[in-house]
């Protein structure tokens, strides 16, 4: 498993193709669960401590687990699944399932360090970590898709990279703004300027 893993992100491999048969579905999905369960973990400690530092009552942050869990596994199992299926349908049939879905598993990744760094309750520090993770999770998603999408004849396999980097982006602002809203150091240049 160690050594797919390697795979998947060694620079010097060719992307996409080359990884044979033998990629799993199990690391990707568990590195999705990895990141639910830090990201809740993490997100219920900023919130605790955001609120013993301001005095406010603790309150419970339960809700947050689920939607961890939707929001993570919607864009690691569902988004894959989608970009799978258009591949299909344009006749694009050298990319398996479980490459499509271990790319996705994989380049979430390094949200995990991420999030366990953005228990620094300063906003700005938080959104200069998940910008950074989600431009290399971002390069490494093109990386991976691009060669695929771009060996198709049909102009609107190429768009499909678009809407990959579009969605991608969306859930890096989710990210932040679902899990790391609060701040307690130092201004967040956005949330301090949302109702």
């Amino acid at each position: 498993m160690a050594q797919q893993g390697y795979a998947v992100v060694d620079v010097d491999e060719e992307p996409s193709g080359s990884r044979g048969p033998g990629l799993e579905f199990q690391c990707p999905f568990w590195t999705l669960t990895t990141l639910i369960l830090i990201l809740y973990t993490t997100s219920t400690l900023t919130i605790s401590i955001a609120q013993y530092l301001n005095s406010d009552p603790v309150s419970s942050s339960l809700p947050l687990l689920s939607t961890a869990t939707s929001t993570v596994y919607l864009y690691g199992l569902l988004v894959p699944s989608l970009l799978w299926g258009a591949t299909k349908w344009l006749g694009l049939g050298e990319w398996g399932i479980a490459e499509v879905l271990g790319v996705y598993g994989y380049s979430m990744g390094v949200f995990i360090p991420i999030s366990l760094l953005c228990l620094i309750p300063v906003g700005v520090v938080r959104w200069v970590l998940i910008i950074l993770g989600g431009i290399s999770s971002g390069c490494f998603l093109v990386r991976n898709i691009y060669p695929v999408l771009a060996s198709a004849e049909n102009k609107f396999a190429q768009l499909l990279i678009g809407a990959v980097v579009a969605l991608h982006g969306i859930m890096i602002i989710a990210i932040k703004v679902i899990f790391f809203s609060n701040s307690v150091v130092g201004p967040d240049p956005i949330n301090d300027q949302l109702p």
